[in-house]
């Protein structure tokens, strides 16, 4: 397995732990915040996110790298690709509107003691890391279904040419 995909592993090992530490905050924000939509939509982003990586490491390792996806594989794979895709916009606009807030944060106008101006820093950095290796996830795991499907083409070519 070439190195490109024991990075991809150890990324999306990291995505995985961040995606399903963020679900589960966003379940205990449905009983303890007043925004009951945004945590329906932030429930919903993770678990998609959460998806899709443990899909990206079921292809990884069991197609890799010239078994072809099934036919089932292949739909939720799109599925997932295309619904990743379009989350995007919520991982962007979670990591502006931190960005947003941060040079309140080093004025100190919301956060008083060193305690939650660190929590506030880890906020910043967590979702602006979501999001940033999210990316990544995507652009692998279109770069892998493109491989997949030229190396099991080969294959086929020369399945055929070989009769």
């Amino acid at each position: 397995m070439p190195l490109r995909w024991k990075i991809f592993k150890i990324i999306a090992v990291i995505q995985l732990i961040f995606a399903t530490f963020k679900t589960f905050t966003a379940f205990a924000g449905l009983f303890f915040s007043g925004g009951i939509l945004l945590s329906i939509l932030e429930i919903f982003t993770y678990a998609l996110m959460v998806a899709f990586v443990t899909l990206g490491f079921s292809v990884v390792n069991y197609n890799f790298p010239e078994t072809p996806l099934s036919t089932s594989r292949k739909r939720w794979f799109n599925y997932l690709f295309l619904l990743n895709f379009l989350l995007i916009a919520v991982l962007f606009a979670k990591a502006i509107s931190e960005w947003g807030l941060f040079h309140l944060y080093f004025e100190g106008e919301l956060i008083g003691s060193g305690a939650s101006k660190i929590y506030y820093y880890f906020l910043l950095s967590h979702n602006t890391l979501i999001f940033l290796l999210h990316l990544y996830i995507l652009y692998s795991m279109y770069k892998l279904r493109k491989e997949i499907y030229s190396n099991s083409e080969g294959t086929w070519i020369d399945e055929f040419n070989s009769r």
